[in-house]
């Protein structure tokens, strides 16, 4: 990211790199050891159990002279998203309901 001019910087929920582009910045943030819920504040610790389901996806960029820059990473499965998703929500009894039905379907 340092060859592609971007800055960094220590944040409390890993790394931040931000980059001038154009009249404003892109940033990006990058967890390091956690999901972290900037909403709520809660975090969810990132284990290798994590990935046991994952399958790698080719990431690369949408113009031509970027494209050389794709690299392979795993991705974890729509159901361990959407379970990482409801992490956040408020009454813990809503967040449950919606779990079990999604391991059962």
């Amino acid at each position: 990211m340092e060859y592609l001019g971007y800055g960094y910087r220590e944040t409390e929920f890993g790394i931040a790199r931000s980059k001038k582009f154009d009249e404003g910045f892109i940033d990006i943030h990058i967890s390091v050891g956690k999901i972290l819920d900037i909403s709520t504040g809660l975090s969810i610790p990132v284990t290798d159990e994590l990935f046991d389901e994952a399958h790698e996806i080719l990431v690369e960029g949408y113009y031509d002279e970027s494209k050389q820059f794709a690299s392979k990473n795993p991705v974890v499965s729509l159901e361990t998203l959407l379970l990482l998703k409801l992490v956040p929500v408020r009454r813990e009894k809503d967040a449950m309901d919606i779990m079990a039905l999604l391991i059962d379907r």
